[in-house]
């Protein structure tokens, strides 16, 4: 049968939308031609594949040192909500970043996607979660997959079943060499137990009396087996810590019964602890070993349908890999890591993705040997620089748990306004933050007028720059928290404090690309290809 001819509207339409692209193929880079860049080493391409479907890809150079993938959490807590993956990636820009054993680089997000599986009800991801560092959330024992994971030497694999037994996830008093099974991350303690909750957990702990001891870290609690251990010195002992709030370098220890007396006879004030956690890794099947060590992993999500490994696709059968719908997924190969959101239920502009399909897309498209699938449907959302370039299929962006990534680091910066020991006047009503950023709990504040005293932090951050400001952190009466240098000025004569960073980025900076006109060119043309009908 011979093809139908193209009504004449149709030529009209395609001659002028041949004639657009044309126009605009000579005011810039063509923009479905190819890789454009987005930061060095990061870029991002469009693939219009038939079906129809659009695939949204970003890639990370694997060798750039200034780049590292990083998790995100809705409202940066593990409860109460979700939140757009707009949302996230412009809270967490402009952060700080722990990559570094410095902990002082600031993150420039880049590109971020949706993450992991959640309960619908609570917001809470499901499984697993390693966050800059600090495991944040464990993974589900001898459940079957656990997710991806990234780790500081710049590695990545996708994790089978995990196991921790009970008696290899310990606290050890370094002065004695005693030590106590830690039975939980950011849940309550069971009777007898021991838990450990971090700054990721919420705004504050569970409304539930207890006894509690207050630890500030010397690293992110991260994975380490013994006798690896993540160091840190007991700050405080607290006969009820319910409702207590948590500082980015600090973890609160939560006990019950047994668990509290073995505390109370073996711990004091000064004392230096270490925390080991030990993850036993196999095969789907629970059975086999599997050689990845967790250990030293610096951010990591949960996933289902592990679809490519070792450059073979796995097949699945169930609903849930062999409908078509849109997708999110991670895969990479030596040299590239790779984000995918596909769009989908849009018949005419882009139907979605197979499981299988996916894998094909990856593997034959993309040169990746490895991928996972993360949590798709609507939850689907690609956002670069300040805009989602993909069409999520509920019409607008969907909020989730929590996400993935990929950031360029800064270099440090400081100011050198003040000096441990000065003191400072609030010059505004200030609420005290729990870290350097805008971005973490404020439970008090300094009235106007108040006066407090600059206290030198622990790992050097000492006005650094985060967030569009210089932090400094401060004790007023007995409580210390960080305020931004625009809110405080010396006491002792004049002081020449270095001025406040503007938000206006130099025009030549390469990391403002998607806001320069080159980015102007792509969304433009973006747009029209999005206007285009099927053939």
């Amino acid at each position: 049968m011979r093809p139908k001819p193209f009504r004449r509207s149709q030529h009209r339409w395609l001659s002028a939308l041949v004639s657009i692209l044309l126009l605009a193929l000579v005011a810039g880079p063509a923009a479905a031609a190819g890789w454009q860049p987005i930061v060095p080493g990061i870029d991002y391409q469009l693939f219009r594949l038939p079906g129809p479907n659009r695939a949204h890809v970003a890639r990370m150079d694997r060798d750039a040192a200034d780049l590292t993938l990083e998790t995100s959490l809705a409202d940066r807590q593990l409860v109460d909500g979700t939140q757009t993956v707009r949302g996230m990636a412009e809270q967490y820009d402009e952060t700080l970043s722990a990559w570094t054993p410095d902990w002082g680089s600031r993150m420039h997000v880049a590109v971020a996607i949706n993450g992991s599986f959640h309960d619908v009800e609570t917001g809470v991801p499901l499984s697993g979660m390693v966050q800059g560092g600090w495991y944040i959330r464990r993974f589900d024992d001898l459940g079957g997959g656990s997710g991806f994971a990234y780790r500081r030497d710049g590695s990545a694999f996708i994790g089978g079943c995990v196991d921790q037994p009970a008696d290899e996830q310990l606290l050890t008093v370094l002065r004695t060499g005693a030590s106590h099974p830690v039975a939980a991350i950011n849940s309550g303690p069971r009777a007898n137990d021991i838990a450990i909750y971090t700054q990721h957990y919420g705004r504050r702990l569970p409304d539930r009396r207890g006894f509690g001891i207050r630890i500030t870290m010397e690293e992110p609690l991260g994975i380490f087996p013994y006798p690896r251990m993540a160091y840190g010195v007991i700050t405080q002992i607290q006969e009820d810590i319910s409702s207590t709030t948590i500082a980015f370098d600090e973890v609160v220890l939560s006990a019950r019964g047994s668990a509290t007396d073995w505390l109370r006879a073996n711990v004091q004030v000064g004392d230096r602890i270490g925390i080991s956690t030990q993850i036993v890794h196999y095969e789907a099947d629970c059975e086999t070993s599997k050689g990845d060590s967790w250990a030293e992993t610096y951010s990591s999500l949960s996933g289902s349908f592990e679809f490519l490994i070792d450059g073979d696709i796995r097949s699945f059968d169930a609903l849930g890999a062999t409908n078509r719908n849109p997708r999110t997924a991670i895969c990479y190969n030596d040299q590239w890591m790779y984000f995918v959101v596909v769009d989908g239920r849009s018949p005419g502009f882009s139907v979605g993705m197979t499981i299988d399909e996916l894998g094909r897309f990856c593997r034959d498209n993309l040169g990746a040997d490895w991928g996972i699938n993360q949590d798709g449907g609507g939850s689907s959302t690609m956002w670069i620089e300040g805009e989602v370039v993909n069409q999520p299929s509920d019409g607008h962006e969907r909020g989730v748990s929590n996400g993935i990534m990929m950031v360029a680091l800064e270099p440090n910066e400081w100011s050198t306004a003040f000096d441990a020991g000065d003191q400072v006047v609030a010059n505004q009503l200030i609420d005290v933050s729990m870290g350097p950023g805008s971005i973490f709990q404020t439970p008090w504040d300094i009235p106007e007028g108040g006066e407090a005293t600059i206290v030198a932090d622990p790992h050097g951050l000492d006005g650094v720059l985060a967030t569009g400001s210089y932090w400094w952190k401060v004790r007023f009466g007995d409580r210390a928290g960080w305020v931004s240098q625009a809110a405080i000025e010396g006491i002792a004569g004049p002081s020449t404090p270095t001025p406040e960073p503007t938000a206006t980025p130099a025009p030549d900076d390469p990391k403002t690309l998607f806001a320069s006109q080159q980015w102007q060119h792509l969304r433009a043309r973006l747009s029209l290809l999005s206007m285009a009908p099927p053939w």
